[in-house]
Parts: structure tokens; sequence; C-alpha cells
């Protein structure tokens, strides 16, 4: 069996480890009929590709322990982007941009720490008669990982995507840097241009980081209510004072991590095609 099968089985096992049966079975079934010379047409391979990605998008959002509506929108425009991208890239022998490798290997850090928090978090949150201690808890352990996630692999993620999108001929803003995603957000406000799905939202989530990471944040475990407070650092004006649940608190959470698992995903999808594409003509 070739090497490209058999690496694509072994995404197929790791994606049917984390829940994603039906994806899985049917990555192992295009796997089998490329290497069987059912199929040899790279165009074939890649219709059926994004077939699994329709899949994986309906699959990606009955994990969603909130409710999937936002990840599988997410999910599929990133996973548009992502393949459009590169397929032209790869189709015009363009080369790769510096800072394109740059994010993506921050986007591939692994990053157990925020991946283990997250599910204990979610399992927490569905638990009936939380003690106060455990509420208390939770809601530190949701900050300590929404901070790091937010100042880590998420602002690159949003980075990759603006960058990306350059690519697939989307129409987006012109910006002068994209080391700052806020002045992505706005240019895209200015030029009265739709917001990606991957963007909404973004000036609450960044006030919220911006909350947390100045201390300006505290939860009462008995009414179980956040409170989240966000003031310019030049003049003192406060430019966020909000109350919200936890649930709310973890639902914004959650389209943090389904914007940063969106783009893993879509590349590990995206590799997958490229490696049964190879095996197609070796």
């Amino acid at each position: 069996m070739k090497e490209e099968i058999c690496k694509t089985l072994d995404q197929a096992n790791f994606l049917e480890q984390l829940g994603y049966v039906k994806t899985a079975s049917q990555i192992v079934s295009l796997a089998k009929a490329v290497d069987q010379k059912e199929i040899s047409s790279i165009g074939e391979i890649v219709k059926k590709i994004f077939a699994i990605s329709e899949t994986f998008s309906n699959e990606f959002a009955e994990t969603d322990p909130i409710g999937g509506e936002y990840g599988k929108r997410c999910f599929l425009q990133t996973n548009e982007i992502i393949f459009g991208a590169f397929l032209t890239i790869n189709s015009q022998n363009l080369p790769m941009p510096q800072e394109l490798t740059s994010l993506l290997e921050n986007i591939n850090k692994k990053d157990d720490f925020s991946d283990s928090a997250g599910k204990s978090l979610a399992i927490l949150l569905h638990k009936a008669d939380r003690s106060i201690e455990e509420n208390r808890k939770m809601f530190l352990d949701a900050c300590t990982v929404y901070e790091q996630s937010f100042e880590g692999i998420y602002a690159s993620a949003l980075k990759l995507l603006f960058r990306l999108m350059s690519f697939t001929g989307s129409e987006i803003p012109e910006v002068d840097q994209i080391s700052d995603v806020y002045s992505i957000y706005r240019s895209f406000e200015k030029a009265r241009i739709e917001i990606p799905v991957f963007l909404e939202g973004w000036p609450e989530k960044n006030n919220i980081r911006n909350a947390i990471a100045h201390s300006q944040n505290n939860y009462d475990p008995i009414l179980d209510q956040a409170h989240f407070v966000s003031q310019n650092p030049k003049t003192g004006e406060v430019t966020c004072d909000k109350k919200m649940s936890f649930s709310d608190f973890f639902a914004i959470w959650m389209e943090v991590a389904d914007a940063i698992d969106s783009v893993k995903y879509s590349m590990r999808l995206f590799g997958i095609m490229d490696s049964l594409c190879i095996a197609s003509i070796v």
C-alpha cells in the first residue's frame, strides 16, 4: 500500500477517535477507491473531499457543547477559503509567502492545555448542582484558557484566513499591515464589506480578552454572573462594561475555539486531499 494511502488512513483513524465517525468512514472509502484505481481523476478526488467536508461540518456542529450553528458556518467558510487559496497557489505555482509560513507554524503548534481544559470545562458546564467552589474554579479556568488561546493561536488564525482570502478572489479591504486584527476588522466596516464569519463579534471578544488580561473581571458564583470591564489604557475610558452568565461567556469562548478548530481541520482535510492526489498519479 502506498505511503500516501497509509497516511490518509491514519488521518481517518485520528478523526474517528475524535468522534467524527461518518467523516472517517468516507475518507477510508475514498482512500481505498484511489488505492484500487477506481478513482484516478484529481478533479473527482477534489469533488469527493468537498463532499466529505460537508459531512464533517455537520459532525463538527453536533460535537459543539453549546450549539453548533456558528461552528458549522465558520468551518464551511474557512474550508472554502483554505481550499480555494491553496489550490490557487498550487495550480499557479505561486511561492508561499513567508508570512503565511510563519502563521501556519503558529496555528499548527499543539496546545494540549487548551484542548484538555476546554473539554473539562464543557463537562463541568453541564454538571448538575455544581458547588460554589466548582463554579468559581470553572470561571477562573475558562478565563485562563480564553486569554491563552486568544493571544496565541486565535489571532494567528484570523490573520491567516484574511491573508488567504486574497488568493481566492474574495472581496476584501486594503490593509497596510495584518499584524493587528482590530485594523482588519475595522477595514471591513469602513469599506462596508460583509464581515467574514471568523471575524464576527471581534470587538466583544477582544474586550473580554482585555478585561481578563488586566484583571478587570470577576464572577459571582451564587448569581452565576460574570462581569467584564475593559478600559482604554491611555485615557482610562471604559470601552466595555458587560455582565453575563457563565454559559453566555462559554458560548463566546466556544466561538473562539471553533474558529481555531475550523482552520486546523480544514488544513487536515486539505492535506488528505493532497495525499490522495499524489497517490493517484504515483
